[in-house]
């Protein structure tokens, strides 16, 4: 059909219409001209128009081929990561070092992750796993951040010695599931007593046969997380 997918496009058919008309009345004579030039003149017309009709087509799949790089439903990734996460700190209360100066999240505050799928298919998260860098002692004194503390859906302690996550209800427990249309927001309430801990967090992922898992930290640096003063 004209303009479908499958066939021309009615631009290709308005110009080889006339081109068949004028090879069907040169084959068949059924208006005579007597002009000597009459046939050597249709010909050339017809292969003006055949060549539009050749470039129209061309550019229309051109265009097509373009249309489906840019589609994101085939960006589904073959062998990469097909989550992304995100993470951002909420509630936070912070302890000013006295010897460095330095700003240090205390116990308490909240992890936010945005996990967003750029597969295809539905990604299924199974856990999520803390790994304690490194502790060391504490000090500094407390500055209070302005605003309520909210409750959110897991609890970390990093005071034991193997720290897990826990739900805070059964429903909000892993596995979850993200897609393309679905993200999943994950609020970790941090909790500490315990010097200064530095950790970060492994989402593993399963997608198609295949497994895997994203490291939630500071850009590569491992997150900070020290005792109440």
């Amino acid at each position: 059909m004209a303009g479908g997918r499958g066939g021309l496009s009615a631009v290709s058919v308005v110009l080889l219409a006339p081109a068949l008309a004028l090879l069907g009345n040169l084959a068949t004579n059924t208006v005579e001209v007597s002009w000597r030039w009459w046939s050597l003149t249709v010909w050339a017309v017809v292969a003006l128009l055949v060549v539009a009709t050749v470039w129209v087509e061309v550019s229309r799949a051109r265009s097509r081929a373009v249309d489906a790089d840019d589609d994101p439903l085939d960006d589904d990734p073959a062998d990469g990561e097909p989550v992304i996460v995100t993470s951002q700190f909420l509630d936070v209360d912070y302890s000013r070092d006295d010897v460095t100066g330095s700003l240090i999240p205390v116990s308490g505050h909240v992890l936010r992750l945005v996990v967003e799928s750029r597969s295809r298919r539905r990604v299924v998260l199974r856990s999520l796993r803390p790994e304690v860098v490194r502790r060391e002692p504490a000090r500094g004194r407390l500055l209070p951040h302005a605003g309520s503390i909210r409750t959110r859906a897991f609890r970390l302690d990093l005071s034991d010695g193997a720290p897990v996550l826990k739900a805070f209800t059964r429903q909000d427990d892993f596995p979850l599931w993200v897609s393309r249309d679905e993200p999943e927001v994950i609020d970790v309430r941090v909790v500490n007593t315990d010097g200064v801990v530095s950790w970060r967090l492994f989402l593993d992922w399963t997608v198609d046969g295949r497994s895997g898992s994203v490291a939630v930290d500071a850009g590569g640096r491992p997150f900070q997380t020290a005792r109440r003063p």
